[in-house]
């Protein structure tokens, strides 16, 4: 089988093949058919475990490999037998028993990812007004999160967040000059990160293109929350809002690899997919935040929680409208780390003259318009922002344990995780919900801006890494130390490494 022919299959799995239905209505994300993930273990290799299996399962093939972290999509044979995929993968010793090493870390199935919109029916209104650009920063969430208070002690200056959606117009004017160059499209395998619409049902769901302009959006919402902040586009979602947890891997390993300190997923699927988890992981153990949405299909029940927002190693993300009370729409679990804006209840057959902007959200999409939208989406890329806002605060933590006690360098990353937790968490919110047990499955509150760029206090100098109050001597040491590295705060300029811009830029303000 081919890699078109897979990503085919992944991309239409609801429409070709059969899914667990609730009596709700909502699907439960199928498996890709015939279709194995693995991570091999250390000093294994591909071609090696393939003449392993070969005996047992001939003519298996790789459809799809991560070969920087041992992980493979197989492609299994037709008709192959159950009961032995499951003896080789799930018990591989099996397959050597006088062998004690096993070949494989883990296996598992490939399952269906998708944007939480394009899950739930949810299609945006587009506002074409000619105030459009005077209302997006003036919108009820700004008011609600405290963004001119926060701006005053933030702008999220040199951090740069990965947006792992559908792509990026990053020639809207509310994202000139914000979106990085080197971002990657998994979709199409290629660098045009620019959103595509086919005018074509792929899914078969009786919507076309449902998340064209999605990514677009939740990057505009990021820069409206955190205005210097770099967005690196990562395209894992087709315009039907589609994609699989391989592929969704592969775009989070690529974020890590190019050094972003944030990683938005407003996605999800409800599969734990251990390639996902392993991609978590090793963001976490870099000090990247990986933000991922609630779900929007309006329940607490466990079968249609979206992963990885519920993983516990992420900040899930609810969402509530303009009064602070639960959207209807959104999911609740107690895995969930914090609520922030997602509602816009006015939006009524995509009529824009019925909506009220008082109480929607207003994003940028393709070709320079605007739209409303609601969705735990979009409360998750206002949490995504005010991360950023946080990590342009304190570039010390790349190098000091952000709590004051000893550290190894190796535990430095996590720290700095958990001190972004603890900001969040102190200067929440409540939230309206009279239901305890909902409101416990919202999170520690809703996310306060202003109150946690005044808690983490006003950000340094650009170049002031070691956030004495100056650039001096001090700090060109530190710069020097990580010249060439991928994970630092003296990465300036953002763009993932630290080289002579970022050098330039500590120069420029030597002795401020």
């Amino acid at each position: 089988m081919s890699m078109s022919m897979r990503i085919l299959l992944c991309l239409g799995v609801i429409g070709l093949f059969s899914t667990d239905v609730r009596a709700d209505g909502l699907d439960i994300d199928p498996p890709l058919p015939e279709a194995v993930s693995i991570r091999l273990a250390p000093g294994w290799d591909i071609a090696s475990f393939l003449v392993l299996v070969d005996p047992v399962l001939p003519g298996m093939t790789v459809l799809d490999a991560i070969e920087s972290r041992q992980t493979y999509l197989l492609d299994l044979p037709p008709g192959t037998n159950e009961d032995l995929v499951e003896a080789i993968f799930d018990d591989d010793y099996v397959l050597d028993p006088n062998n004690p090493v096993r070949p494989l870390v883990w296996s598992d199935l490939c399952y269906l990812a998708q944007a939480a919109e394009s899950r739930t029916g949810s299609v945006y209104v587009t506002f074409q007004a000619p105030d459009a650009g005077n209302t997006f920063p003036r919108q009820y969430p700004a008011d609600l999160l405290g963004l001119d208070s926060a701006h005053a002690n933030s702008i999220g200056h040199g951090v740069t967040v990965a947006v792992l959606d559908t792509g990026v117009d990053d020639t809207h004017p509310v994202l000139a000059g914000r979106v990085l160059p080197s971002g990657f499209n998994f979709v199409s395998m290629s660098s045009d990160t620019r959103e595509r619409s086919d005018g074509i049902d792929n899914d078969g769901d009786g919507r076309i293109d449902e998340a064209f302009g999605h990514g677009t959006f939740m990057s505009g919402l990021i820069v409206l929350t955190a205005p210097e902040t770099n967005i690196l586009p990562v395209v894992v979602l087709d315009d039907d809002g589609n994609s699989d947890d391989f592929r969704l891997a592969k775009g989070m390993y690529y974020a890590i690899d190019h050094g972003v300190e944030v990683i938005n997923l407003s996605l999800g699927s409800t599969y734990d997919a251990e390639a996902v988890q392993d991609a978590i992981e090793e963001a976490n153990s870099h000090g990247i935040m990986v933000v991922g949405a609630a779900g929007n299909a309006g329940t607490g029940n466990e079968d249609l929680q979206q992963y990885p927002a519920t993983t516990g190693e992420t900040l899930g993300v609810a969402a509530v409208n303009s009064a602070d009370a639960r959207a209807a729409f959104t999911n609740y679990n107690e895995e969930l780390f914090i609520s922030a804006p997602g509602a816009s209840p006015s939006l009524v057959g995509g009529d824009p003259n019925l909506v009220d902007a008082s109480t929607s959200i207003l994003g940028p999409i393709p070709g320079g318009g605007y739209a409303w939208w609601e969705g735990t989406s979009l409360s998750t890329a206002f949490v995504s922002g005010t991360v950023a806002l946080i990590r342009a605060q304190h570039p010390e933590w790349t190098w000091t344990a952000c709590d004051g006690d000893s550290a190894s360098p190796a535990e430095i990353p996590r720290k700095i995780l958990s001190c972004i937790e603890t900001v969040l968490e102190s200067t929440a919110l409540p939230i309206n919900e009279p239901d305890g047990d909902v409101r416990q499955g919202m999170g520690v509150g809703r996310i306060d801006a202003a109150g946690a760029a005044a808690l983490a206090g006003p950000a340094p100098t650009q170049g002031d890494l070691n956030h004495d109050g100056q650039v001096s001597i001090a700090d060109l040491g530190l710069f020097l130390s990580d010249f060439g590295k991928v994970h630092s705060s003296a990465d300036l300029d953002g763009s993932g490494h630290v080289g002579l811009v970022d050098l330039g830029l500590l120069l420029q303000h030597f002795g401020r």
